[in-house]
Formats: C-alpha cells, sequence, structure tokens
C-alpha cells in the first residue's frame, strides 16, 4: 500500500509541476513578445493551470466515425504511461529507481513510446494521420539513436548501468 500511495502523490506532484512549468513558459513567451501573459484567473495567474485541467477534463470526448475506437483511446493513454513511468526513473529514494540496469530500462521505455504515436497515426482512420504518425515514430527512432549514444559515453565511464551512480 505504501509504494502505491508513493506512486500516486509522485504523479499528482508531476502533473502539477508539469502544469506551472507551462504557465512558466506562457509567461516568458508574454514578456518576450512584449504582451501580457496570462494574469486573468487568480492572483498573477496562479490559478490558471487548474482552470486549465478543469476546462480539459470537462470537454465533450469526440471520436471521429472512421477511427478504431479502442485503439484510438489507448493510444494516448499507452504514452501518457510510459511517459510517466519513465518520470520514475529519476533518483529518489521512495520509489524504485534503485534497481540495477536502470539505464536500460530508461532507454527501453522511451523507445516504446514510439509505439504509441505510431498507434495514434494508425487508429485515426485517416492516410495523412498514419502517415503523421509514422513520421513522427520515425523521427523519435532517429532521435533515439543519438540520444541512446550519448548516454552510453557517461556509462561507460562509469562503468555501470544504474542512473543513480551516473549522476
Amino acid at each position: 500500500v505504501h509504494g502505491i500511495s508513493c506512486y500516486f502523490v509522485s504523479m499528482l506532484l508531476i502533473l502539477g509541476a508539469v502544469a506551472y512549468y507551462i504557465l512558466l513558459e506562457r509567461k516568458l513567451l508574454g514578456v518576450m513578445q512584449r504582451r501580457q501573459g496570462p494574469n486573468k484567473s487568480g492572483v498573477g495567474g496562479l490559478v490558471l493551470p487548474l482552470a486549465d485541467g478543469l476546462k480539459g477534463l470537462s470537454k465533450e470526448l469526440l471520436t471521429p466515425s472512421v477511427v478504431d475506437e479502442d485503439m484510438f483511446l489507448i493510444g494516448p493513454v499507452l504514452l501518457f504511461s510510459i511517459s510517466y513511468f519513465v518520470w520514475t526513473m529519476s533518483p529518489n529514494p521512495y520509489l524504485f529507481s534503485f534497481q540495477t540496469y536502470s539505464l536500460l530500462y530508461f532507454l527501453c521505455a522511451v523507445s516504446v513510446n514510439v509505439f504509441g504515436v505510431m498507434l495514434c497515426g494508425w487508429s485515426s482512420g485517416s492516410s495523412y494521420g498514419m502517415l503523421g504518425g509514422m513520421r513522427a515514430g520515425a523521427q523519435s527512432i532517429s532521435y533515439e539513436i543519438v540520444y541512446s549514444s550519448a548516454l552510453a559515453c557517461p556509462a561507460l565511464c562509469v562503468g555501470s548501468l544504474e542512473l543513480y551512480e551516473i549522476r
């Protein structure tokens, strides 16, 4: 039970951090473009991530008529869950990040994310969506090659495949 609650709390903290990073980005973009950033909800716009989340949850779920509905819904869930598991690999004494070969687990989880992108494009029922998913998948694979080789250098210098020893 303790492990499940740690995962739930960490997921909520990660989602909150991402929401406020997006708010910070929007404010910085407003400053760079010499316009007023988000400031309508709360003091200085601090309630805006909560308002955006409630707005997103209140929207109606629309699925086009030509999609494979199961795959159309599984794709984003797969992308989110794999991305969350990648976040759990950050060195943290409360999570399972102190496992053997955690760098390989990290690289495998990042590379499996390509299947979620391609599944979203394929299940859209559109040839343009499928081509976009294939293009995004090929682009992700090409980025992963460079990313994996960049992570291999510190791993070889340290002589370990555990993330907590490489940091």
